[in-house]
């Protein structure tokens, strides 16, 4: 073990007398060391030996100061030699401690430009822990442009202390307008044309907000010199940002407008289908407002805090961190929040891996868009801190993840019509702990109320032993559809609705309006109830006949029934309607689980003039007795494959879209009835004989309809098509690869199809 202590002259009491110390190690003996320094005899009498100093003794700071900057610088520089293994003496211990001071009274070389003195800077940085692997990428990328502009600038070599003001803010410009010298042939040399690294240039203006982040490290690189003595001031100072700052909107409630949404609007996106792309948003939207927990909370769950109580009741578990800043103390709660069935559902499918970036705002614009898209528009007046004054906005453009906690205790208070009760103690996390003091099963009772789910059971492996299944898929996740298909076919759809459209003079309307709902997996069965409906069908004609089956295998692929050819009665009873050259069909049935049940079939002429089926009372017996179980129902799958082929066939792909064609005429055609016109009446508008291609087809239900001649035709009746498309999972799957013409030949109908020119 060494020591350094004060080498002292007991007999030396004034005068000046040298700065001397010792190091004393077992191995190396006495090293003396003298810095060659002269102080006060007198001063020194008020140290120890170890460098203290004496109780009770005057002592000069600055010598202090000094005696513990040497001793220090010792003990470093004699351990690094020890363990150096070398030969130790005083000579080579002296050149040492000069070497060591010298460096830290500078520890830039002399001369070293600035961008070799930033690189070393964010070296240091990094090694120290202060930087992380991002921040350096970002900084070095920096240096890099740097340098680059340096030369430019015919500057290379530039000193730290020769940095100037004018220089920072050119550089600046330069980093936002790099791409205009990367495509100046004069500076071939800095922005290499090869392939490899032409995918580094700056292909585009540097936008200024990100750029105002990354300049951070710059400025502080400056301060940090200035810190260290390196330079006498920085270059920043006298600067003035020239960079328009983003103006960032932070909206705060105002009394009695609770910023959350109601319990319905909750629903409403629970239940609206969404596309692929925003199933993520959306699962993470409603277990977050199912939980309650607040955003830093819900990033680090994953299915560990998952824990069943006795009762076989799932609920989250964690430990949520509070700090109160007056006191600067922190909290710990811990809070247990019983999972209803939707929040059980998405956590299983999605194991809590939600990823949407490093921030918040990546999170909270898609939480904008996703409530923009479910139409949750409510308009809510809250006060801009930025501009200090109330505006009037919609909910979905104000609401972010902040505020989904307080959703969640909206939600339930709506029940209890409390609304919008605030305070720390109504919203924070005691609220949360003093909801967990409530028994679990009157807890999980208050949630499955509040966001409308049944109850269930699960055991210890997560398994659900009482209540609905745990569905491994969303059926409310869509995946879009192309508008065409291979040959650059139109993909079949039908008419959903047909809403009021007046034309607008100078103006082109969107008349077309795709809507999707929810996907399929497997088609729905279909299952007779009697012989009546059979026997009734027999008795028509094979075209008549052909359009109610049609009708039937569009039922069993649609995502819903909210279309033009299918009537809601009443009593979860619906009407399939069917028209055919001034006769229509009415085909009765009930949805009961995953299958179509055929009730009753009649007919009835001209059914667009008559009244709904007032008088249903035969049908709804029936209904009631095929539910109690009195009657059975027979398959009626085998008459539809046996007629167009099986569920995934090219024949049976080529009769739906010939059923998707025939009740889009179908409807087209009434709308032009009800309108009172005849079709001369609306292609004379663009001056066109009657039979004119594609609009002359519409109605005959020959071929589909593209975009373009249905708007037109649209714009003649003053209406605005809202139209669907099957919602079977892999719908068309063939079609999409395949031509038509080469499908018809398959299924042995080569007349039907349209035959290119010069093909045979």
């Amino acid at each position: 073990m060494f020591k350094v202590v004060l080498f002292k002259e007991l007999n030396v009491r004034s005068g000046q007398t040298p700065l001397r110390f010792k190091v004393r190690d077992d191995v190396a003996g006495e090293l003396v060391f003298d810095p060659g320094l002269m102080v006060d005899a007198a001063s020194m009498m008020a140290f120890a030996q170890d460098g203290s100093v004496k109780p009770g003794a005057k002592f000069d700071a600055g010598l202090k100061k000094e005696i513990d900057r040497y001793k220090l610088v010792l003990g470093e520089v004699f351990l690094d030699l020890l363990q150096g293994g070398g030969k130790i003496d005083e000579d080579s211990l002296k050149m040492a401690v000069q070497e060591r001071l010298a460096l830290q009274e500078n520890p830039c070389a002399r001369g070293t430009s600035v961008v070799e003195r930033f690189r070393s800077y964010l070296e240091e940085q990094k090694s120290t822990g202060r930087f992380s692997e991002k921040m350096y990428r970002e900084s070095y990328t920096l240096s890099r442009k740097l340098e680059r502009f340096l030369v430019i600038k015919e500057m290379v070599g530039l000193l730290p202390e020769e940095m100037t003001l004018e220089l920072v803010v050119e550089y600046e410009k330069f980093c936002i307008d790099e791409y205009l010298y990367a495509y100046n042939p004069k500076y071939e040399h800095l922005y290499p044309r090869d392939y490899v690294n032409n995918r580094w240039w700056p292909k585009k203006k540097l936008q200024e907000e990100p750029l105002r982040k990354v300049l951070i490290h710059f400025h502080t690189f400056w301060n940090d010199l200035v810190l260290y003595g390196e330079i006498e001031k920085s270059p920043y100072e006298g600067y003035v940002s020239w960079m328009q700052p983003k103006k960032y909107k932070n909206y705060v409630e105002v009394m009695n407008e609770p910023l959350s949404i109601t319990r319905d609007e909750f629903m409403k996106v629970v239940s609206t289908p969404v596309p692929e792309s925003m199933s993520e948003t959306k699962d993470a939207f409603v277990l977050q407002c199912c939980l309650g927990c607040r955003g830093e909370d819900f990033k680090q769950m994953s299915l560990m805090n998952i824990r069943i109580s006795e009762e076989g009741i799932p609920y989250i578990y964690y430990v949520h961190k509070a700090v109160r800043k007056c006191a600067r103390n922190e909290f710990k709660y811990d809070i247990e929040v019983p999972m209803v069935k939707i929040a059980f559902d998405i956590a299983l499918r999605r194991k809590f891996n939600f990823y949407f970036g490093s921030y918040s705002a990546s999170y909270n614009r898609r939480i904008k868009e996703l409530l923009r898209f479910c139409g949750i528009t409510r308009e809510v007046v809250v006060y801009n801190s930025r501009t200090g004054e109330s505006e009037s906005l919609p909910i979905c453009e104000v609401l972010s993840q902040g505020h989904l906690h307080q959703t969640h205790m909206d939600i339930i208070r709506e029940l209890e019509c409390l609304r919008g009760l605030r305070g720390d103690f109504n919203l924070g996390a005691r609220a949360m702990v003093k909801m967990k003091d409530m028994p679990i099963e009157e807890h999980f009772k208050l949630l499955n109320s509040a966001f409308n789910q049944r109850p269930y059971r699960v055991d210890h492996n997560l398994n659900i032993i009482e209540g609905a299944p745990c569905l491994p898929y969303d059926p409310l996740v869509y995946k879009e559809q192309p508008e065409k298909l291979f040959g650059r076919r139109t993909n079949p759809y039908v008419i959903s609705e047909l809403v009021p459209m007046p034309s607008v003079e100078g103006k082109t309307l969107e008349r077309v309006e795709v809507k999707y709902g929810h996907t399929l997996q497997t088609p729905r069965k279909l299952l007779v109830l009697g012989s009546q409906v059979g026997d009734y069908l027999a008795t028509l004609e094979d075209e008549h006949r052909q359009q109610v089956y049609y009708g039937m295998m569009l039922l069993k692929i649609l995502s819903d029934f909210n279309v033009t050819f299918v009537n809601y009665c009443k009593e979860a009873i619906y009407e399939l309607r069917t028209s055919l050259r001034g006769y229509g069909y009415s085909t009765y049935f009930y949805l009961n689980g995953d299958s179509i049940v055929l009730l009753y079939a009649c007919q009835s002429e001209m059914w667009r003039r008559r009244k709904i089926l007032n008088d249903i009372t035969h049908i709804r017996e029936q209904r009631w007795k095929h539910v109690l179980g009195e009657v059975e129902a027979e398959d009626f799958d085998g008459v539809l494959d046996n007629l167009y082929g099986e569920r995934g066939s090219t024949k049976r792909e080529v009769y739906e879209m010939r059923a998707c064609c025939s009740y889009v005429s179908q409807a087209l055609r009434q709308a032009r009835l009800d309108a009172g016109l005849m079709q001369e009446d609306i292609f004379s508008k663009w001056g066109h004989r009657a039979d004119c291609g594609n609009l002359h087809q519409a109605e005959n239900g020959i071929r589909v309809l593209p975009y373009k001649y249905l708007e037109r035709l649209l714009e003649a009746l003053g209406l605005k098509a809202i139209i669907v498309r099957p919602g079977l999972d892999g719908w068309n799957a063939i079609s999409r690869k395949r031509c038509l013409e080469d499908m018809l030949i398959e299924i042995g109908e080569p007349g039907r199809g349209y035959v290119k020119k010069g093909r045979k």
